[in-house]
């Protein structure tokens, strides 16, 4: 629940920063 939620979090903001130049 709301550690998935967190895990969801933590990815997305791992692939923006992958994104970032």
């Amino acid at each position: 629940m709301r550690t998935l939620l967190a895990a969801s979090v933590a990815l997305l903001s791992l692939v923006a920063l992958e994104a970032s130049p």
